[in-house]
């Protein structure tokens, strides 16, 4: 698909986010947050990778911090060039987060980075094969193919499910999704 043809899907998506309200779209996060964290409790050693809500995603922040009141790894991602692969910091709730390139906040570079176990990935929309349309950068793909993560699960609301994503040979599937209906893991395709 040509990439006016993927810029008008990724508008349609943000259509479909933005046409929840705000109180629906905090149930929504705090329901699908508790599928979530209930998944989560089978890998307390695990490094958490979660990322920092803007235009009106899901709020994983308390999952975060929660996360990170056990004792656990919380991380958050940096860009650290365009075309490269995201890197993980460790995170915590009384960290001040330094405002970065498409108005992202990332934990400050003095933070540990370290490799993640499991990456809650953002999502404009998720298909049924388990692709996900982003924001066009690129990313996620490039830093799921680096890492081969234990769980790579897309996040968002049940709305932004599409039956079908156009695909692009570098775009990586998730091994889940989770939405505000329950936490769904995507078969294996066979290998052609």
């Amino acid at each position: 698909m040509s990439g006016s043809g993927k810029a008008l899907l990724r508008r349609q998506a943000r259509t479909r986010r933005a046409r929840l309200g705000v109180a629906e779209r905090a149930a929504a996060s705090s329901a699908l947050r508790g599928h979530l964290a209930a998944f989560l409790e089978r890998f307390p050693k695990a490094a958490l990778a979660g990322y920092w809500p803007l235009g009106g995603e899901v709020d994983l922040r308390p999952l975060l911090a929660d996360w990170h009141g056990a004792g656990r790894v919380a991380l958050l991602p940096r860009v650290v060039a365009p075309k490269e692969p995201l890197r993980f910091h460790r995170w915590t709730p009384d960290m001040i987060l330094e405002p970065a390139r498409y108005g992202v906040e990332e934990p400050p570079a003095a933070s540990p980075a370290l490799r993640p176990d499991i990456v809650l990935v953002p999502a404009l929309a998720v298909d049924a094969a388990g692709y996900r349309l982003g924001y066009g950068g690129g990313f996620y793909d490039r830093t799921l193919a680096e890492m081969t993560p234990l769980a790579a699960i897309g996040i968002a609301f049940a709305a932004q499910r599409i039956e079908c994503l156009p695909r692009d040979p570098f775009d990586q599937r998730l091994t889940h999704l989770c939405t505000e209906e329950g936490l769904m893991a995507f078969p294996i395709e066979p290998v052609a």
